[in-house]
C-alpha cells in the first residue's frame, strides 16, 4: 500500500485537536477510500470550525445552536452558501467517523438544514456540442503527421463522452480493467464504489486503435493512459489531474463551444442521451456512480427544450 498523503496542522491547532484529525484522516483516506484532495478539503474547513467552536468540539460536543450560530456568523463575514455546504459535508463525515471511536450522541446537523445551493443555471454540453469537440480531436488525430499528444488527447476525450467517466477514475484505469470482447470496463469510483459500465460499440473501435496504435509507443506502465510527456517511473500514469482539464480546455476552445470547459462537463451529454432514449434513472445512476439518486436527479436536469416539447405532446 502506497503511503497516505501527509497532513501538516496549523501550530495553532491545540494537540488533541491535531490528533483526532489525523485519525480522521488515516480513517477516511483508507476505511471511507475518500479522495486525498476531499480529505484534505474537509480538513482544512473543519480545523477552522473546530477550533472556532467550544472546547471540547472534536469529541462531539457541539450542540445545534453553536453550530448555526457559527454558519450565521460565517454568512455574515460573505462566506458563499457553497463553502458553508462543505463544512456541513465534512462536519457530517466527522460526525460518522467519531461513531466508529465509540460516539453515541446526536450529530447536530441533525437539526441543523445545510444552506442551500444557489438556484444557477448549469453549463453543460449539448450532446451536439460534445461530439464537435471530439470530431474536432479526432481530426487532429487522425491526421498522417498527428503527434503521440494527439492521438492521446482523443482516446481520452472518447473515453469520457461515450462512458460518463469522472476525471479521477479515467487517471486511475488500467490496463487489466479494459474487457473489449465483452464490451465493458471496471471503473474504480468515488468512496471505493466499484463497478461495471458497457462499452459502446464506437469506443471499443477507439480503444482498440489506441491499443494497438498509440499504447504500444507510450511509456511502460500498467495504466491504460500513459502520459505521453512522461519521463520518469512515477509519473508513467496521469498522475496530475490537471492533464485532462487541460485537454478539455484545449480542445474546447479549439471547437468554438462557449461553455466551461472541464472534465465534469462531459458526464451531462452522455447521461441527457441515456434519458432522452428511455433509460431507467435508476439504471443511469448505477451507471454514473452516484450512491444517492438524489444526486442523479439534480445532476441530470433535462434542458429547456425538452420540456418544451414534452408540454407540446401533451396538449398538442
Amino acid at each position: 500500500m502506497s503511503a497516505l498523503p501527509s497532513y501538516e496542522p496549523e501550530s495553532s491547532v491545540p494537540a488533541d485537536l491535531t490528533e483526532a484529525l489525523e485519525a480522521f484522516r488515516v480513517h477516511a483516506l483508507t476505511f471511507r477510500r475518500l479522495r486525498a484532495r476531499t480529505v484534505h478539503t474537509y480538513l482544512w474547513h473543519l480545523r477552522r470550525l473546530l477550533i472556532a467552536l467550544p472546547p471540547g468540539a472534536h469529541t462531539g460536543a457541539i450542540t445545534p445552536e453553536a453550530l448555526r450560530n457559527r454558519l450565521q456568523t460565517e454568512e455574515a463575514r460573505g462566506i458563499s452558501a457553497h463553502t458553508l455546504r462543505v463544512q456541513c459535508f465534512a462536519l457530517g463525515t466527522y460526525y460518522r467517523w467519531l461513531t466508529h471511536t465509540g460516539y453515541t450522541g446526536p450529530c447536530p446537523l441533525d437539526e441543523i438544514r445545510a444552506p442551500r445551493r444557489p438556484a444557477t443555471e448549469r453549463e453543460d454540453y449539448a450532446p451536439a456540442e460534445a461530439d464537435a469537440i471530439l470530431r474536432l480531436a479526432r481530426e487532429a488525430a487522425m491526421r498522417p503527421d498527428a503527434t503521440r499528444r494527439e492521438q492521446f488527447d482523443y482516446a481520452v476525450l472518447a473515453v469520457l463522452r461515450y462512458a460518463g467517466l469522472r476525471r479521477g477514475e479515467v487517471i486511475v484505469l488500467r490496463l487489466d480493467d479494459l474487457d473489449l470482447e465483452r464490451r465493458r470496463v471496471r471503473v474504480d469510483g468515488k468512496g471505493g464504489r466499484v463497478r461495471t459500465v458497457p462499452l459502446l460499440p464506437v469506443l471499443v473501435e477507439v480503444l482498440q486503435w489506441y491499443l494497438d496504435d498509440v499504447r504500444p509507443f507510450l511509456p511502460a506502465s500498467e495504466m491504460l493512459f500513459a502520459n505521453p510527456n512522461a519521463q520518469r517511473q512515477p509519473y508513467m500514469g496521469i498522475t496530475c489531474e490537471k492533464v485532462i482539464e487541460r485537454i478539455t480546455h484545449r480542445y474546447g476552445n479549439a471547437a468554438e463551444v462557449e461553455c466551461p470547459h472541464m472534465p465534469h462537463r462531459w458526464r451531462h451529454p452522455y447521461a441527457t442521451q441515456l434519458l432522452r432514449s428511455g433509460v431507467d434513472i435508476h439504471k443511469v445512476q448505477k451507471l454514473l456512480g452516484h450512491a444517492d439518486l438524489r444526486t442523479t436527479v439534480i445532476y441530470l436536469h433535462l434542458l429547456v427544450d425538452d420540456l418544451h416539447d414534452s408540454v407540446d405532446k401533451a396538449f398538442g
